[in-house]
């Protein structure tokens, strides 16, 4: 990983993704080198290893390589670099270019659709003003651990994979292992939207006619997103996830079939009620 990235979490997520890498047969230096560049610059913009979008590069990751099967080195390299969320967490060409990122993972990042996050279209991108720590006085925490994964040895599990355990706890929550500090609430995104950025219909659209590859980044990449919707401190933006993840990324995910639908039934199922 980059050296402008501190912090044990930080460092033990870094780890996890190169041992699943390594696991799943990935022999290249892609996939790694684009995850230290978006979390080099992931924690300039957000040095408190609490915040809940922290470690999203790497979780993404880690959902493409254990629940999508992605091998292609150069899509899992996509993969850690796509933020459909938070404009300004997003890394720039330039950024990825200085961190030594290939031209080809950049052209492939190019060609991901835009997500509407917004809870009203209507309505400013994000929250203007909102607390950057993501604090709003409560003792939410970000609960992911440094592999991006649930409870360990849990009794949760995804009733449509029989005994497949389901990675996240009851609450839609992961485990951190280890190392639970906060309070964190993600305040959300706080920049202006991007030019191009679809509605549903349009996304949908796009997707089933895109390329195999890129609906599976969209899936995975949105997963990891909404798996964190609990702690999003504004209740618009919640339901908006209840909504977005139910009436358009899973039926999308049941296009897949496999690891992905079960993920999305279950999340839709157990988790976007309580939103």
């Amino acid at each position: 990983m980059n050296g402008a990235v501190p912090g044990l979490r930080a460092v033990r997520m870094d780890d996890r993704v190169r041992r699943a890498l390594a696991e799943a047969g990935v022999d290249s230096l892609l996939p790694a080198q684009a995850h230290g560049a978006a979390m080099g610059f992931r924690h300039r913009q957000l040095p408190d290893e609490d915040d809940p979008r922290y470690l999203h590069p790497g979780r993404t990751l880690l959902v493409l390589i254990q629940d999508f099967g992605e091998r292609d080195p150069e899509c899992l390299a996509a993969g850690a670099l796509f933020e459909s969320r938070d404009v300004r967490l997003r890394v720039s060409r330039e950024e990825a270019g200085k961190s030594g990122v290939d031209a080809g993972v950049l052209s492939r990042v190019d060609e991901l659709p835009i997500v509407d996050w917004r809870p009203d279209a209507t309505d400013g991108w994000g929250l203007e003003g909102a607390d950057e720590r993501g604090l709003d006085g409560g003792d939410e925490r970000d609960p992911e651990g440094a592999d991006g994964r649930g409870p360990e040895g849990g009794d949760e599990r995804d009733p449509e994979g029989a005994d497949e355990p389901d990675p996240e706890g009851a609450d839609g929550r992961g485990l951190d292992v280890g190392d639970d500090r906060g309070p964190a609430r993600d305040p959300g995104p706080s920049a202006a939207p991007p030019t191009d950025v679809l509605d549903d219909a349009e996304l949908v659209e796009a997707l089933v006619t895109a390329d195999p590859w890129i609906l599976r980044m969209v899936l995975a990449e949105a997963l990891d997103h909404l798996r964190h919707a609990h702690l999003w401190a504004d209740p618009a933006a919640r339901r908006r996830a209840a909504s977005l993840g139910g009436e358009v990324m899973e039926p999308l995910a049941r296009r897949i079939g496999g690891t992905p639908a079960r993920r999305y039934a279950w999340w839709v199922r157990r988790v976007a009620p309580a939103l």
